[in-house]
């Protein structure tokens, strides 16, 4: 993967770059997306099929890494993880 910055100075994954493999886990009720070593949770998504997907060490390790994906296809990543 390679990162960029966006406009606002945030990094970002580099167009052309972004990741294909993933795997939705169920857990409960609902899923969690499971991306390289992390793990991901959402809390929303529309009816036109867009979802965005927080890391799953948002609170705990105040990770801000975020996932939006139209249906099953990943649009963008934004953020760093801060953590391992």
């Amino acid at each position: 993967m390679r990162f960029t910055t966006s406009r606002y100075g945030q990094p970002v994954l580099e167009m052309g770059y972004l990741p294909s493999e993933y795997e939705l886990v169920p857990r409960g009720a609902s899923y969690v997306l499971r991306l390289g070593k992390h793990t991901f949770s959402t809390n929303y998504a529309n009816a036109a099929g867009m979802s965005i997907w927080y890391c799953s060490k948002r609170r705990r390790q105040k990770c801000k890494v975020r996932i939006r994906m139209i249906n099953s296809d990943i649009l963008d990543i934004q953020g760093l993880h801060t953590h391992n």
